[in-house]
């Protein structure tokens, strides 16, 4: 039994050993990769932004343009929805980069010089100069037609005597134009990412429109409420009718602010 003991004890304190081990290599290796084993606390949410502006004798004063102005700006979902018809205009402009026209140029420029291995050359040290410059264009139009053009032109100079021409100068120039006649022949073929990524656009704004029509709504009737309550009857409502007079609130609608008492703390 004591034997047994003396040996759980022996397994127990290796393991503990090794933990402890696997626990210092696990930090260091957070540490050397910038990654955190620990989940950090989330942020706070911020706090509205705009209202002290509209602070005046420790009472919130707010017009109309000013209730919507702060329920925009300081609403998440406004943000993300914005993002997103931002993320769907990169991806339109994306969708017509596959037309967008393509221009390369390039120039080399070589200088060799060898002594004369042979008695028929023009010089003892033969020196070779050699320059090529090259254009390129190329373009896909919708109709899946691809055009092509290179121009390239090589100057070679030389300091042999025996030359005929120096320096000679060659010139090359090439078109291709390619267009499929099954796969992607057509203009719809060509066109449907562009109409997929315009719909796109047109569906994130919509969705953008609805969510700012959604915080709105709540602000105006509440807003004609407290106007109409502040108004006095006579003015507002018709003498045949219990309805506001929508017209003449509307005309003294400029004139008309929001006034919130702020509770303040010692």
């Amino acid at each position: 039994m004591r034997v047994l003991r003396i040996f759980l004890v022996l397994i127990s304190s290796t393991l503990a050993l090794n933990l402890s081990a696997r626990a210092q290599d696990s930090s260091r290796m957070e540490r050397f990769l910038g990654v955190s084993g620990h989940q950090k606390p989330p942020a706070p949410l911020p706090v509205p932004q705009g209202l002290q502006d509209h602070v005046a004798d420790g009472k919130l004063v707010l017009s109309l343009n000013d209730c919507i102005r702060l329920a925009l700006s300081n609403n998440t979902d406004i943000r993300l929805d914005h993002s997103q018809i931002e993320f769907a205009q990169n991806n339109l402009h994306r969708s017509h980069g596959r037309f967008d026209p393509l221009v390369t140029s390039g120039f080399s420029d070589n200088r060799a010089k060898s002594p004369a291995i042979t008695q028929v050359q023009g010089a003892a040290i033969l020196d070779t100069l050699s320059q090529t410059t090259t254009l390129g264009y190329a373009q896909t139009f919708q109709t899946g037609t691809n055009f092509q053009t290179s121009f390239n032109a090589s100057k070679l100079s030389t300091n042999d005597s025996l030359s005929l021409v120096n320096p000679s100068i060659a010139t090359d120039l090439q078109f291709a134009v390619t267009q499929p006649l099954l796969r992607n022949f057509g203009l719809f073929p060509n066109r449907a990412p562009i109409l997929i990524a315009r719909r796109n656009l047109n569906q994130a704004r919509s969705v953008f429109q609805g969510e700012v029509n959604d915080i709105i709504l709540p602000i105006s009737p509440n807003r004609w409420a407290r106007c109409q309550a502040r108004t006095s009857p006579p003015r507002l409502r018709e003498p045949s009718s219990t309805a506001p007079n929508w017209k003449l609130l509307a005309s003294s609608w400029p004139q008309m602010n929001l006034t919130f008492a702020l509770r303040t703390t010692a």
